[in-house]
């Protein structure tokens, strides 16, 4: 899918919710969107949940939970706030 016809992930807040029956010490993407230009991931590794941002290599940023998630079922929601043209997206 050409990168201009894509959800603005990137460049735009949004509100993702996911809903998953995950195992223990859960590892695997839980989405990715990315192009020539950088991308961004939602993903698990053993367990915690990992974001991650990339905008040319200029700028990057991750985010981990605190605590590992349990096994079962489980609604993990990410809001991205963009502050401005050009900012960082904050988690919340």
């Amino acid at each position: 899918m050409p990168e201009f016809t894509a959800p603005g992930l990137g460049r735009e807040s949004n509100h993702v919710t996911i809903d998953a029956d995950l195992g223990q010490n859960a590892t695997g993407v839980l989405y990715a969107f990315g192009g020539a230009s950088g991308g961004l991931s939602l993903y698990l590794d053993k367990g915690e949940l990992v974001y991650e941002y990339n905008m040319m290599i200029i700028e990057n940023y991750t985010a981990r939970s605190n605590e590992k998630l349990t096994s079962g079922k489980h609604r993990i929601e990410v809001d991205t706030t963009i502050a401005k043209p050009g900012a960082l997206p904050k988690l919340s």
